[in-house]
């Protein structure tokens, strides 16, 4: 099953982007330990001048987790950092890059963006953004993944292959009911009895789209769970992810680039990226 999983999802290259902070060593350890399990090559890249004072700082961080520096593809580019990170991967075939991100930014960091997020935003591929300290592999023991509809197909299959091979306790399947414009609609001209058959049927159908979902799932190694809940999407399964002390939350990448418009005008995705609950992959396909 794991190996089917890993063709169809396509995870062949995977890419680390590493800046000298606290959360390196654990974004290094992380990298690697996904590469392994998902049988994909690592890359790493760090956006900086290289030299002997540089090199000695890369070393190090190797070396905290009990490894040689010298054994693993290391990158070195000079320039926008988001730029040139997404320009390699682009340029290499990268199916997953992994960035450090800050849980919470402040307002002028969200409208003009941090180099984690500018990657996510600007990526042709998966990105998985951390947010957890330290330097030891911390397993993914639950995950929660955004399933609304079949658009999210490819977002629960790649959970799915992650918390497997990171043998994650539980999966949970959420999605999200929120359509104010019914509600609006139907509150002064449909009777009570009609509006609350209506919205039985919504939930009915939302429940079985999320079933649905499920199925595409190994269920015989995992415990995977199902959950409707309500609320604007993006904010409402970052509040659950967050509430349950989720470990990893995954959601599908928009099906556009994102622009500034969207940070001013907010994309379900950006509730999620202006305070991120736990650590975070966008999945997305490379294309």
């Amino acid at each position: 099953m794991e190996n089917q999983n890993i063709s169809e999802l396509n995870i062949k290259k995977i890419a680390g982007s590493i800046a000298f902070s606290p959360k390196a060593s654990n974004l290094i350890s992380k990298t690697i330990k996904l590469s392994t399990l998902l049988n994909a090559e690592p890359f790493f890249i760090h956006v900086g001048e290289k030299n002997a004072e540089s090199e000695e700082k890369m070393k190090e961080l190797f070396n905290a987790i009990s490894l040689n520096y010298s054994n693993y593809k290391i990158i070195w580019r000079e320039g926008d950092p988001v730029n040139e990170v997404v320009d390699f991967c682009n340029d290499n075939d990268i199916d997953l890059i992994i960035a450090g991100a800050l849980n919470k930014e402040n307002l002028l960091k969200f409208y003009f963006g941090s180099v984690a997020r500018g990657i996510s935003r600007k990526a042709s591929c998966s990105v998985l953004m951390i947010t957890d300290k330290g330097t030891t592999n911390i397993p993914f023991e639950k995950i929660v993944v955004e399933a609304n509809d079949s658009n999210n197909s490819y977002a629960v299959k790649l959970a799915n292959l992650i918390a497997l091979n990171f043998k994650s306790k539980r999966l949970i399947l959420v999605n999200e009911s929120h359509n104010p414009a019914m509600a609006l609609s139907m509150a002064d001209s449909a009777p009570a009895d009609e509006v609350k058959n209506i919205r039985k049927a919504i939930k009915e159908e939302q429940k079985q789209e999320v079933e649905i979902l499920s199925q595409e799932c190994n269920q015989d190694e995992l415990k995977i769970s199902t959950r409707t809940i309500e609320g604007k999407q993006g904010f409402a399964i970052s509040n659950y992810a967050r509430d349950i002390d989720a470990d990893l939350l995954v959601v599908s990448a928009p099906d556009r680039q994102m622009r500034f418009f969207d940070r001013v005008f907010t994309h379900s995705i950006e509730h999620i990226l202006a305070d991120l609950p736990c650590n975070l992959l966008i999945a997305k396909p490379r294309i």
